[in-house]
């Protein structure tokens, strides 16, 4: 298993691992330990949050910046990629076939670009809102406690309250496990679009196994979530579930299966569309 694990993360992220040959046992279970990657952005996307943003109240500005380039730091933007090469071909309008072959092409059209500036516009914008929220009703709760040690049990209770940004971020923090996840279970279960390459040849190694481990990491991301703030979890989750069967539905659709370009597509937009989510749950919770 941790060949696996050092396959997973040699392949969907920069984190560097030690180098070995690759055995076929290793690779049937690789996508079983990929969202131990979204593990490792949740973690560290939390930790930024917390040291920038509550212990040491950095510019709301710039703690945003650092949770939105983050993930991209750690992936190495190999999921982007996907996402900016699907809007490419979706864009152009042409056969399947043709379509397929827009995905392989290492040229970036006009509507990538475009798409690529709007998605982070928004996904940076969304992180500054999470952040000046938890700012907000920290000072909120420093107010209220006046100051001294009151302050900090204050500021401390306002961090308990279910409808605190704190307790929303952390929930999002695990959908970068469970989008890796549903990634995961398409991979295993969904048609492929092309028969060679290394999703295809993964999907051919996995067995019954296999898929119940990513089922597991599917109901433990569900419970995690819901031991933090359920009705955060809940939506999330649903989020998550309704942009999964999008995509399943598109791929069919327009380019007669999945590929390793629209599993990245989907990843990217499955964490917009919760981080999204997460934001309007702030301020109505």
């Amino acid at each position: 298993m941790m060949r696996a694990i050092l396959i997973a993360f040699s392949t969907y992220s920069k984190i560097p691992m030690p180098h070995f040959k690759w055995d076929p046992k290793a690779l049937q279970y690789s996508m079983c330990a990929f969202p131990l990657v979204g593990a490792v952005i949740g973690a560290g996307e939390f930790a930024i949050w917390y040291l920038f943003g509550f212990l040491l109240q950095w510019s709301e500005v710039f703690t945003a910046a650092l949770l939105t380039v983050f993930p991209i730091l750690i992936t190495g933007g190999i999921h982007m990629d996907g996402f900016l090469d699907t809007v490419d071909a979706k864009s152009s309008y042409k056969s399947k076939e043709e379509k397929l072959q827009i995905l392989k092409d290492p040229h970036t059209g006009a509507f990538a670009i475009i798409r690529g500036c709007l998605y982070f516009l928004i996904y940076f914008g969304c992180m500054y809102e999470l952040v000046a929220a938890s700012s907000v009703k920290l000072a909120a709760g420093v107010q209220t406690a006046g100051t001294g040690e009151a302050a900090v049990n204050g500021s401390l209770t306002t961090i308990g309250k279910d409808g605190n940004p704190m307790r929303m971020l952390a929930v999002f923090a695990i959908g970068f496990i469970l989008e890796r996840t549903l990634s995961g279970l398409s991979v295993l279960t969904f048609k492929k679009a092309k028969k060679e390459g290394m999703l295809a040849d993964t999907a051919r190694l996995v067995n019954n196994r296999s898929k119940g481990i990513m089922f597991v990491w599917l109901l433990a991301c569900i419970a995690a979530g819901c031991l933090i703030q359920p009705v955060a979890a809940l939506v999330i989750t649903g989020i998550a579930i309704l942009v999964f069967f999008y995509y399943r539905f598109m791929s069919y659709r327009t380019f007669g299966g999945v590929t390793g370009d629209l599993a990245g597509y989907f990843l990217q937009m499955c964490e917009l569309w919760m981080l999204i989510g997460t934001v309007v749950l702030v301020h109505v919770i």
